[in-house]
């Protein structure tokens, strides 16, 4: 049974085939998801698990500890690493890095699943 009070690592995940599944590739610029999933990496970094709600492609995006666990241009007083987000839907901004890896820019809570994004 999966502790939805606790953050594994991507290695020793519950979830781990189904997590294959996300794919480090995310839609550029802004696009409803909803958080399924959450890994601890092997730096300082968190990946967030999402289903992008337009076409219920996976996507996993990347949070990092230098940045309290906040997508880089968000302003929010939360961070990802709070387990309680786990099914939330947000309306997220992405972009790509020089190193052409999808840059998660900012994310804000939607008051209601899809419609009130």
């Amino acid at each position: 049974m999966r502790d939805m009070n606790k953050i594994h690592s991507s290695i020793d995940h519950p979830e781990g085939r189904l997590l294959s599944a996300y794919k480090s590739v995310a839609p550029i610029g802004l696009w409803v998801g909803r958080l399924d999933h959450l890994a601890w990496g092997q730096s300082s970094n968190l990946f967030c698990y999402f289903t992008n709600v337009a076409n219920d492609q996976p996507v996993r995006l990347a949070v990092f500890s230098n940045n309290l666990y906040r997508p880089y241009n968000s302003k929010a007083k939360w961070g990802f690493d709070t387990p309680s987000l786990l099914g939330q839907h947000f309306k997220i901004s992405t972009g790509v890095s020089r190193s052409n890896w999808p840059t998660f820019l900012t994310a804000k809570k939607c008051a209601a699943p899809k419609a009130a994004c």
